[in-house]
């Protein structure tokens, strides 16, 4: 709803396009009695529509292996700003927990968002300064994205090791 007010003082003159609509509105005779003694116009806009239902976004779990999904990400840009719009503010801070990133809870959205994908990126970043061009991701978000890409029939169950066995 959109509310606007037009206070006249007496001998006032309106702007023209305004005056030209109170006048086709209320017309002339109305119009200027409000120009000679004063008056108040108080304009109000509303649409009868009620407002699109908000979509229920689905839960997501914020766990190791989404950061280490982010993390393969980090070298498609626009796939890793994708992934993080995706993402609500109380994610991003368990995001940036798991990362050990402080971020502020009172920061807007935006800046959550801006905040993730620089930490995620500066690796990228940096290993571009100093002339490396491929990055050294850990071997646990390497392996954890090549498991994502896999399908489930392959993945199996995990290898124990014998020796902690024995």
């Amino acid at each position: 709803m959109a509310t606007k007010e037009f206070i006249i003082r007496p001998g006032e003159e309106l702007p023209g396009n305004i005056e030209a609509a109170f006048v086709q509105l209320l017309g002339g005779e109305l119009t200027a009695k409000a120009r000679q003694s004063g008056g108040k116009f108080k304009v109000v806009l509303t649409s009868p529509w009620p407002k699109p239902p908000k979509i229920k976004r689905e839960k997501r779990v914020v766990d190791q292996q989404l950061v280490n999904r982010l993390k393969a990400l980090a070298e498609e840009d626009t796939q890793l700003e994708n992934e993080i719009a995706k993402l609500s503010g109380p994610e991003i801070l368990k995001v940036a927990t798991l990362l050990d990133v402080p971020m502020s809870k009172s920061s807007k959205l935006s800046s959550l968002r801006a905040q993730l994908h620089k930490t995620l990126r500066s690796e990228i970043i940096w290993n571009g300064i100093a002339g490396r061009r491929t990055p050294t991701f850990d071997s646990n978000v390497l392996e954890s994205a090549r498991i994502l890409e896999e399908p489930e029939e392959k993945r199996g169950k995990p290898v124990e090791n014998p020796q902690i066995n024995e």
